[in-house]
């Protein structure tokens, strides 16, 4: 007797095993169905907040350029800048798709001669890789760059 029951116990963990597992089937899929669009949505929030972080810096870094830009070619230079120089040479340093949307002010104060300040302003029409979602618009990303005239 002890031989058949010593048989007959491999199949009892197999069964209890189709017990347990019978009402979890499609547990996996409704997981599944709950957790991908928070994780798809985290995923579009990284992109959208890393394509902000690079118009940002990317403006930010056009203005610096052009401030040093008109630093060095002011009244005292071999070669003084205007102010559509500066704006021109400005959106060439722009590391943007569509540079030419990008409005340069430049400013002087007092004046373009060596020891005065010059004040560059830029500003780039922002708008989301995914628009629709409500929360993100359309905005004006800008950034503004001062140094004293050198030349």
């Amino acid at each position: 007797m002890r031989r058949r029951a010593s048989r007959m116990l491999p199949w009892i963990p197999t069964l209890l095993r189709r017990w347990r597992c019978a009402g979890e089937e499609g547990a996996a899929a409704v997981e599944m169905a709950f957790a991908l669009p928070i994780f798809l949505l985290f995923i579009y929030g990284i992109i959208e907040l890393g394509n902000y972080a690079f118009t940002d810096i990317a403006v930010a870094d056009a203005a610096r350029d052009g401030a040093r830009y008109a630093m060095v070619r002011g009244s005292a230079s071999p070669q003084p800048a205007s102010s559509s120089d500066i704006a021109t040479y400005v959106k060439g340093r722009l590391a943007l798709g569509a540079a030419a949307q990008a409005t340069v002010s430049v400013s002087y104060n007092p004046n373009n001669n060596p020891g005065g300040t010059v004040t560059v302003q830029v500003s780039y029409p922002f708008s989301p890789l995914m628009p629709g979602f409500g929360y993100l618009a359309s905005m004006t990303v800008s950034a503004s760059s001062q140094m004293t005239i050198t030349q």
